[in-house]
């Protein structure tokens, strides 16, 4: 197995620096804090990265949705980049979890064809994630603030 709590990462790469991208930004950024919190001590057969690639101005994937870019059968690691086009959303936040969905389910495909288990602990980690953000866990204060 892996390392606890590199087991499932969330990120992006944007095309642009405007106000629409920034959104992305702090959107993903926000799954991305939650998912490696609800990760942590969470072991699978393979780490999987999912990388929300948002189109801009700049730079845009040449592909939309999902796609299993990646796999390394060393590491035991499989990226999943997801393609989202510049159009605004009613809700960036469902949006990205409508997609996250898509991307772990094509990583549990790809996954199962060597672990026959598959994903099922990440499937479950994304199965708790809402469309309403919950407050993430405060770090505990350190002795050395005090």
């Amino acid at each position: 197995m892996n390392a606890p709590g590199l087991d499932f990462a969330v990120g992006g790469a944007l095309g642009d620096s405007d106000p629409a991208s920034l959104t992305w930004k702090r959107a993903i950024a926000s799954l991305g804090q939650e998912v490696q919190i609800l990760s942590q001590d969470v072991e699978t057969p393979m780490r999987v990265n999912v990388v929300f690639c948002v189109a801009g101005r700049l730079w845009s994937p040449e592909y939309q949705g999902v796609r299993a870019r990646r796999m390394s059968a060393k590491y035991k690691l499989l990226i999943v980049n997801v393609g989202i086009v510049e159009e605004p959303v009613p809700d960036y936040r469902e949006h990205l979890l409508t997609v996250l969905a898509a991307a772990v389910s094509e990583a549990d495909r790809v996954a199962s064809r060597k672990f026959p288990g598959g994903l099922a602990e990440i499937r479950a980690i994304v199965a708790r994630l809402s469309v309403t953000e919950p407050a993430l866990a405060q770090p505990k204060p350190s002795r050395l603030s005090k």
